[in-house]
């Protein structure tokens, strides 16, 4: 494989300090689907001390990997109609064509002290020639014993959408404390083409949380004590049965010297296992089991 890239980015003030653009753009030739340009356009408006906005729009390419455009495997096989044998074979496509998206940018930041600041942004998302596997006449081999070939082969017949807002919070009273906050929130559509005959891709839209949500507690009651906890709720998957889970971490740090630490943490203490992802292509993922574990940090 061949690749050539070249990448350019400048920052341009139209408006003194308050208001500035970002250009930048990556070019790409590859080996399977030829020039590819990624472009990056950013506008950042500080409006005062205090408060700044900005906005983006980007295209960003997926292309073709060596097994997609040369690949041939063979999934799987199982027992037919007159016992012959049924192979399923994934197929490659020389005349797949990358996967391309145009994303849609916005946020806003407020710090209206030295204690606090928040941070909001929306999405929006076009996705393009989405890869799918299209079902593809069946054919024989002949052989001792012969077998009937399943094929299934990679094509672009699919878009989608996607959008959400993400929000994070910092707050620090004083010197002994600090709260974090940060919310996500993701709703994705995927659409086929009129002519796929893929039964899977739109089941992608459950494979990635709703909602994510954590809150981080530090405090140093002392100046050789450090507490901390965090609670994160991950919603749940319905394309993979997996449920939504909250999970609890704990840690305790206590500086016996200036280049010594002793600590202990605990992690997903509410749970004695959860599940988080499942491979439904493989075996069954692990589940994340509770663990406490102590550590000693020495610095020198």
């Amino acid at each position: 494989d061949n690749v050539v890239s070249t990448f350019f980015q400048d920052e341009i003030a139209l408006n003194k300090d308050s208001l500035h653009l970002i250009a930048g753009a990556k070019f790409e030739h590859n080996h399977y689907t030829g020039f590819e340009y990624q472009p990056n356009l950013r506008l950042r408006w500080k409006i005062d001390g205090q408060r700044t906005a900005w906005a983006a729009l980007s295209r960003a390419v997926h292309t073709p990997s060596r097994t997609d455009a040369n690949g041939l495997i063979t999934s799987t096989a199982f027992p037919g109609a007159g016992g012959m044998a049924n192979v399923l074979q994934l197929q490659s496509n020389t005349a797949i064509q990358p996967e391309h998206v145009l994303a849609y940018e916005a946020g806003y930041r407020i710090r209206p002290n030295a204690h606090t600041q928040m941070d909001v942004a929306v999405f929006y998302n076009e996705h393009k020639n989405l890869m799918t596997i299209e079902p593809a006449a069946p054919y024989l081999v002949a052989g001792s014993p012969a077998y009937r070939v399943l094929p299934r082969l990679f094509y672009n017949r699919a878009s989608a959408t996607t959008h959400g807002l993400e929000w994070s919070g910092n707050w620090r009273p004083n010197d002994k404390w600090q709260l974090k906050a940060a919310y996500t929130l993701l709703k994705m559509a995927i659409r086929r083409d009129a002519d796929s005959g893929d039964t899977s891709i739109e089941n992608e839209v459950g494979r990635s949380p709703q909602n994510q949500f954590q809150f981080q507690v530090f405090h140093s009651p002392a100046a050789n004590l450090d507490l901390s906890a965090a609670l994160y709720y991950v919603d749940k998957l319905p394309s993979l049965n997996v449920p939504a889970y909250t999970r609890l971490d704990a840690r305790v740090g206590w500086k016996v010297r200036r280049d010594l630490e002793l600590s202990l943490t605990g992690r997903n203490l509410l749970d004695a296992s959860h599940a988080e992802f499942i491979n439904p292509s493989g075996p069954r993922t692990a589940e994340i089991p509770r663990s406490v574990f102590g550590a000693a940090t020495w610095r020198f």
